[in-house]
């Protein structure tokens, strides 16, 4: 939409897109650490640098002081210290620079760079993820400062911003929320592909199947109302890291003939259309477009109370 108004738009990213991306994303520059000279020199072996005419002398002394640091000092901190500035250097070039996750590598450069606007979206309840494990807890550490550099920080519903803000109340000028923008037309059009016959009382959830989805703590619910005597199904549509130990938590519960594992479907609304229930009980999300998406298709929603949920789903109503 930014190119098609006129406006340029690179991407940088340590990942280097695929054919089907580049041509999906026609008009886009992708940047990555080619891009990225102190990289270059970084990555090259010290006599190959010394005796190119690719480099040129200041060059060359940068590559000697790179590997003085490295190997003789033994500091750890060189990549920091001599690459990263030179991403620093890349964001400056630019008028606006948008960090697309709270988990960015690049959060601090961006901080440091001189482009008018630095724009920074979050999309997850951060006053939760910010303290969900050790990894979250260190690379957040410095956010009160680093954030304080950004010209506009996105969150995802009025919910996630006042608990935002609770955490770093200096930056609450700053926040502004974006909803998520979903296709209604098409999620309708995909739920009627298919017909599918299912027993008296049916759930779904459909997500990456890692620990935070809580999938597990979903098994064992189900597996208590197995004991009671309910009849029901739960279609698990999704693939990631917890794959197996779900998989040995439903066949040790029996429930194989009730609880089924989907995988990833390109086309999950046939699913969750015809679903008694959409089920969310994860320990932390943003502002979940799965159930928006329920709700599109007129499914009902039971959710844990966590991030923007809140701000979709209304007890007693939807």
């Amino acid at each position: 939409y930014l190119i098609s108004t006129g406006r340029q738009v690179d991407v940088f990213s340590t990942t280097t897109p695929d054919v089907e991306i580049r041509i999906r994303m026609d008009g886009v520059r992708f940047l990555c650490w080619h891009n990225i000279k102190e990289n270059e020199l970084f990555n090259k072996r010290l006599f190959y640098v010394l005796s190119s005419k690719n480099y040129n002398l200041e060059e060359k002394k940068l590559k000697l002081l790179m590997t003085y640091r490295g190997r003789i000092c033994k500091d750890i901190n060189v990549f920091d210290s001599f690459v990263m500035p030179g991403v620093t250097d890349l964001f400056s070039r630019y008028k606006t620079v948008v960090v697309m996750s709270e988990g960015s590598t690049f959060r601090k450069q961006v901080a440091l760079c001189n482009a008018a606007k630095k724009i920074q979206w979050i999309h997850t309840d951060y006053s939760l993820w910010s303290k969900w494990s050790d990894w979250t807890k260190e690379i957040t550490k410095n956010d009160s400062e680093i954030y304080s550099y950004f010209t506009n920080i996105v969150l995802l519903s009025e919910t996630i911003r006042t608990k935002f803000i609770a955490c770093h109340p200096h930056l609450a000028d700053k926040t502004t929320v974006v909803k998520n923008i979903l296709p209604c037309d098409e999620i309708i059009k995909k739920s009627e592909l298919n017909n599918i016959s299912y027993p008296k009382l049916t759930f779904v959830t459909v997500g990456r199947l890692s620990v935070e989805k809580s999938i597990p703590r979903l098994v064992d619910v189900l597996h208590k109302l197995d004991e009671e005597g309910y009849d029901f199904s739960l279609d698990i549509i999704g693939n990631g890291p917890e794959w197996d130990s779900i998989k040995n938590r439903i066949e040790s519960y029996g429930l194989s003939n009730r609880i089924h594992l989907r995988g990833s479907r390109p086309n999950p609304f046939t699913y969750v259309r015809q679903a008694d229930v959409f089920l969310l009980l994860s320990e932390y999300e943003g502002l979940p477009n799965t159930i928006y998406e329920a709700l599109i298709l007129g499914t009902p929603v039971l959710a844990t109370k966590v991030g923007g949920i809140p701000d979709q789903v209304n007890e007693g109503e939807n």
